[in-house]
């Protein structure tokens, strides 16, 4: 289970071995470590250093979020293993040609998760010529990239494209739920945008843990750009998985269990409530346990994820040579 600890003075401490989680309203309750695979600690919570070292001990990720999404701090097992192998040849495939094709595949499974929402909302049959003729553009951009893309940069461009027409089209069939004219991010400027950055924001967290776990370095990206403080291969690893959170949000959406009440508006941007928080985070991981195709077996998506990273650690140190 994901333990989230955010509420006002809830403390992680131990006891007899195992986690206990005090709550001034519902008092203590125990759980034990086998049982969980990540805590989520907020500014209104706190955490003593038994329960870190417990957590480390079961290698047990920590992250703690500084507001709603976004990851400040996280307390990982130091234990390293086959890391610095893997991060090696994780530099050396980042700095070679041989990266153009992964991210091009990368983009294309993300615009194949696109098109697939989008048949979805067309079979509704609710829309009419404008969104016909925005899924033309749409359907011809994600051509030309499978056409093309032979550059880094010609990637990213085809990708815009595709990108451009994608949010279009999911804003005009939005108009009567969480209405947006475009895509932004923070602060949002909606409550579409402001929901859907909350759901990017529990991928983000899951796909860097996983990342962590296959020893990659989450900051060594491959068509993201190096920046500082920036996690380029998560947001590289992300990028297939995006069209999951949007897909959810529709269907909370159509199905009026996120709804503009469940948002506040100020002057920085648009928020959303514990309650809106509620309906996302149930959502998101029941989402989780659903189970998709991976080599021909049935897995929870979650797992899923995982053996993603873990497929690119073993196609870095067994599959690619640098020196070929």
């Amino acid at each position: 289970m994901i333990i989230l600890l955010n509420q006002y003075a809830v403390k992680l401490n131990i006891e007899a071995g195992v986690f206990c989680i005090s709550s001034p309203e519902v008092g203590d309750r125990k759980v034990s470590p086998y049982k969980v695979k990540a805590f989520h600690v907020y500014k209104s919570a706190s955490i003593t250093t038994g329960a870190m070292l417990l957590a480390n001990k079961h290698q047990i990720p920590i992250i703690i979020h500084e507001n709603n999404y976004q990851p400040a701090v996280r307390i990982h097992s130091t234990t390293y293993g086959n890391h610095p192998h893997i991060r090696r040849q994780q530099c050396l495939f980042s700095a070679s040609n041989n990266k153009l094709d992964w991210c091009k595949q990368n983009i294309i499974r993300k615009a194949e998760g696109q098109a697939k929402i989008l048949v979805g909302i067309s079979l509704r049959g609710q829309h009419g010529p404008e969104f016909q003729r925005w899924e033309v553009h749409f359907n011809l951009a994600i051509q030309r990239l499978v056409d093309g893309g032979h550059e880094l940069q010609e990637i990213r461009m085809h990708e815009a494209q595709i990108s451009k027409a994608y949010w279009h089209l999911l804003s005009l069939d939005m108009r009567k739920f969480l209405p947006f004219s475009c895509r932004n991010f923070h602060p949002a400027k909606d409550e579409f945008n402001a929901a859907l950055n909350y759901l990017y924001g529990m991928l983000y967290n899951q796909i860097e843990t996983a990342a962590l776990s296959a020893g990659l370095d989450p900051q060594v990206g491959f068509m993201h750009a190096d920046q500082y403080g920036s996690s380029g291969l998560v947001y590289d690893l992300i990028e297939p998985y995006r069209p999951v959170c949007d897909e959810l949000l529709l269907k909370l959406a159509h199905q009026s269990k996120v709804t503009v009440q469940l948002f506040e508006k100020q002057t920085s941007g648009c928020t959303i409530t514990e309650s809106g928080i509620a309906h996302l985070v149930q959502g998101y991981l029941k989402r989780m346990t659903e189970r998709e195709t991976y080599k021909g077996k049935q897995v929870r998506l979650k797992d899923k994820i995982v053996y993603m990273c873990f497929e690119l650690a073993r196609y870095l140190t067994k599959e690619f040579d640098f020196n070929a």
